[in-house]
């Protein structure tokens, strides 16, 4: 019942500023399996599902449009200019609420509860990402996976490229840090995109992931520079490393990517950080993310 007087109230909401609101550019990144992490610890992974991910961070433009339809105070810019930059000073919370937001536009199900937790088609709690229909922040698994070319460059689990970077070995030609950006964010989609066409997730600002923060387990570090198996064959993987998104709770989420404000050693595709979901700053922002359904196409 709570759910439904939520999702009614927002509609309403929405009814009185018209229906028209920029909707995330989104690429497809279809299943398959990598070694996460470039040194110790790195563990196999596979995602046995497709998924898509936002093709840019969520800009001052699309979030905004969250803002003016639910009466939120927008978040400060720093003078630094909105339109096409990531949107910054938001907090984790307020990444997912913008995410629930956008799931109701759509006509999709919620994929947070109140507490954070992941919520399947009915509503209720869920650890199957597969369950998950709206739009939603990337598991850490998904973002690194997409940020190193996911299907388009992986192929039998062997990275063919493998780029320190999204979409270079070259810093300054896909990021934007602390030695190119002016010492402030910039419009999303103006450097090189990795091979999935996928900006800035080596730099400009870092991303918020679902996962709740926690060390790599030793038991789950697995160094496979040569897998073989065929791609989509699943069977006999450990629970751990088959669609991870993290523990159930936790005190820090996850957040992944450099950003304007890092050195290079941030930017690497492994770099992994962790920041209370209550936090804000103006080098952290985020990108949105979504299953694909069995009954969609290659457009979100």
């Amino acid at each position: 019942m709570r759910k439904w007087v939520l999702t009614a109230i927002c509609l309403f909401m929405v009814s009185l500023v018209g229906s028209a609101f920029p909707t995330p550019e989104m690429v497809l990144v279809k299943s398959g399996f990598f070694n996460m992490g470039y040194s110790s610890p790195a563990y196999l992974v596979y995602l046995t599902y497709d998924y898509f991910i936002g093709t840019y961070e969520v800009t001052f433009d699309e979030y905004d449009a969250f803002c003016d339809a639910t009466g939120r105070i927008k978040p400060k810019d720093r003078g630094w200019g909105r339109e096409r930059r990531p949107v910054i000073h938001v907090s984790g919370w307020d990444a997912i609420a913008y995410c629930n937001w956008l799931s109701i536009q759509e006509g999709l199900s919620s994929a947070y509860g109140s507490d954070g937790s992941l919520l399947d088609r009915d509503g209720q709690i869920t650890s199957d990402v597969m369950l998950v229909e709206g739009y939603r922040l990337p598991t850490e698994a998904e973002w690194e996976y997409a940020g190193r070319g996911g299907h388009e460059d992986f192929i039998e689990g062997k990275e063919s490229k493998d780029f320190r970077y999204a979409g270079s070995h070259f810093l300054e030609e896909a990021a934007w840090y602390t030695r190119n950006a002016e010492r402030k964010t910039q419009p999303v989609g103006l450097l090189t995109p990795n091979e999935l066409g996928l900006y800035d997730m080596s730099g400009n600002v870092s991303e918020w992931c679902h996962d709740w923060y926690k060390e790599y387990p030793v038991t789950s570090v697995f160094h496979s520079p040569t897998v073989t198996r065929p791609h989509g064959h699943f069977d006999n993987v450990p629970t751990e490393r088959t669609n991870p998104f993290g523990p159930d709770s936790g005190i820090f989420r996850v957040r992944r990517g450099g950003s304007w404000i890092n050195y290079p050693d941030r930017c690497q595709l492994s770099a992994r950080a962790n920041s209370s979901p209550s936090y804000e700053s103006s080098f952290l922002g985020f990108r949105v993310a979504r299953t694909q359904a069995s009954s969609e196409g290659e457009e979100p």
